[in-house]
Order: structure tokens, then sequence, then C-alpha cells
């Protein structure tokens, strides 16, 4: 794991990179050269061996082809001759595409972000934004923020980048620290705005007692059984939270419309509400639940009463 202090993107990356497992990541990139030649792992070694550090560099520059994981691959070796450190003043990318190729090399790593010291709402929307970004360009490696739910709700409230705050409160696992300092992670922590969204309606009359959280359908998707974020069983009408990668994640978009789709097949309505309206238009949310939920009583009770 390493463990990064965030006050800005470069300066994290820097750490990153200065601790990289670096005997995995030589072996990886001499294998991405080889392959790519058509040779042994040993000959690229002959290879390298015998020509001069711009030789290597012209070489190495010429099998990659404009592929950027290639690009990488030959930059850590050169990097990394001689038993010196990667150094990014020789790096022949941009860090945005030079970070995820080194990632598509490097075995899995773990990143814990942790604000500057002390903690504040400045520091915390750094440390939130650097994750954020790490996160789109480190997949599919682990990053972690540290943060408490109060500084992130204090985040929220007075500051900071909207899409960050929200895949931070989204992906929030809550650990316990015990009396004997081990940590306990539940094995499945809720979203926040699941919870902030179901106790709404639960105060709202139209609303009050209808949806269950989080259950589970017992309908097949994906191997196993659906599970949607609040779910009223009398009107089969589901809602569903959707951050921000809901969106801007493809393969996240499909797998969405995939199981609305079986849902629907079901007799199942779904209703699907940005996070971000959670956060800053909940009124507004728990209103659309309680048209739907009108809505739907209305419709069900005329198919009841319609003539066979």
């Amino acid at each position: 794991m390493v463990v990064v202090e965030a006050r800005s993107f470069d300066p994290a990356i820097r750490t990153i990179f200065a601790h990289l497992p670096i005997a995995p990541l030589w072996r990886a990139a001499r294998r991405a050269i080889a392959e790519v030649a058509g040779r042994s792992v040993d000959a690229i070694d002959a290879s390298l061996a015998a020509r001069s550090a711009d030789e290597r560099t012209a070489w190495l520059a010429a099998l990659a082809g404009g592929s950027a994981r290639l690009l990488a691959a030959g930059w850590v070796l050169t990097s990394l001759a001689g038993g010196r450190a990667l150094d990014l003043t020789t790096a022949p990318l941009a860090l945005d595409r030079l970070v995820p190729a080194v990632a598509a090399l490097a075995d899995p790593v773990a990143i814990l972000i942790v604000p500057m010291v002390p903690t504040t709402v400045v520091s915390l929307a750094h440390a939130t934004g650097v994750a954020a970004e790490l996160c789109e360009l480190l997949r599919p490696h682990a990053v972690a923020l540290v943060a408490s739910r109060p500084q992130l709700d204090e985040l929220c409230a007075v500051a900071g980048d909207r899409a960050a705050i929200a895949l931070a409160r989204q992906g929030m696992i809550e650990v316990d620290v015990s009396a004997d300092r081990s940590v306990v992670v539940p094995p499945r922590s809720r979203s926040h705005a699941e919870r902030v969204l179901h106790a709404a309606l639960d105060r709202d009359r139209q609303t009050r007692g209808r949806f269950a959280l989080s259950p589970s359908l017992r309908i097949p998707f994906n191997g196993r059984d659906a599970r949607v974020d609040l779910y009223d069983a009398e009107l089969a009408l589901a809602v569903e939270i959707d951050g921000w990668q809901h969106v801007r994640d493809p393969e996240r978009y499909q797998r969405d419309r995939e199981k609305d789709l079986v849902l629907q097949r079901e007799g199942i309505l779904v209703l699907r509400v940005l996070e971000e309206d959670v956060w800053q238009r909940l009124d507004h949310v728990v209103d659309r639940v309680a048209r739907a939920v009108s809505d739907r009583r209305r419709s069900r009770g005329a198919g009841l009463h319609q003539p066979r």
C-alpha cells in the first residue's frame, strides 16, 4: 500500500511513482517489450545491454510504435537501468497518459490518500479531488481516502468538486477502531445517500413506511439475486440512486440498463434519481418518488378493474 498525503495531483503522482514495487514493474515491462519484439526476455536484456542510453531510448520508442503502454514499458526499462529510480523528468507521456499506462504494467497496488494535516475543509477538498482523479486513472487498482462522515458532510455543505464528493460518499466504508486497535470492516456498507433518502421518504406522509432499504428481490441478475436501493413491494416500485460513475462508465451504464429490463419484465417499475440531487435537492427527489407512488397506485388500480 502506498500512503499519499495529498495536496494536489502532481505531488501525489510523484509519491506513488517513488513507492511503486520496482521488481514486478521491471519484469512486466521486459515481458511487454519482448512480446512486441517477438523475442525472449533474455534477448531483450542483451539488446538493451549492447546499446548506449540514447540508442536504448530510440530503439524502445521505435518498438512502441505510439502505444502508451509500450512507451511506458520502455521508459520503465530505461529509467531503472543500473538500479536507478523512475525518472519522471524523462517520461515520454504526459502524466494523465503515463499513470494509467504504468498502472497497466504494475501488479495490483492500493493507494491510501490522506488529507494534509491539520485536516480542514480546504485540505479535504484537495484530497477528495486527487482521490477522484486517481480512481479514474488507476483503474482497476484500489484508491481509498481517509475521511470521516462529518468531515465529508461539512465539505459538501460549503465547497468542493461535487462529483468528487459524491464519489467519496458513495464509496464510503465505515470502520470501527476498537480498543485493541483492530479494524472491523462491515461486509456490506450501504450507501449514505440511500439511508438519507430512505429516512426522508419515511418522514413524508405519502411515502412513509412504504420502502425497504436495499432489499434482495430474488430475481436472478448477473449470477445472483438482483438488489435495488429502495423498494416498495406493494406497488412493485424500485428506486435506484445513480452516482456520476453510473453515467461516465460505459460498462456500468449498460449493466444498469440490462438490470432495468430484467426488473421491468417482472412487472417492476424502476425510478432512477441522481445522487447529486439527493444531496442538493432532497425535497425534489422525495416529490418525484411520491408522484411515482401515486401514479403507480392509479395505474395498478385501473388494471384491477379493467373488464376481461
